[in-house]
């Protein structure tokens, strides 16, 4: 599973949101995982749509995943090594 896109939005509680390349052979879906601001234990993995070609703005503003802050990426890093079930 690889890191595709990351996207910020400042109105609902799962700000930022990682897409990864895992699609459901089913709906098509791709694998996300929503974070907040605060809060970092509640991160869950979810599957929703994601257009690669295209603005995807029900996911917010995409952001360079460089740019996102220390605190967050280390969530980000220890959230993606937990094995999903």
């Amino acid at each position: 599973m690889q890191l595709i896109d990351t996207y910020y939005q400042t109105e609902p509680t799962d700000c930022y949101t990682f897409v990864f390349d895992e699609r459901n052979p089913e709906t098509g879906d791709h694998t996300m995982l929503p974070m907040t601001n605060e809060n970092w234990y509640r991160s869950q993995y979810i599957e929703a749509p994601y257009d690669p070609s295209g603005e995807n703005e029900q996911l917010g503003q995409r952001v360079l995943f460089h740019t996102i802050g220390a605190v967050v990426m280390d969530h980000f890093f220890r959230r993606i090594a937990y094995c999903r079930e």
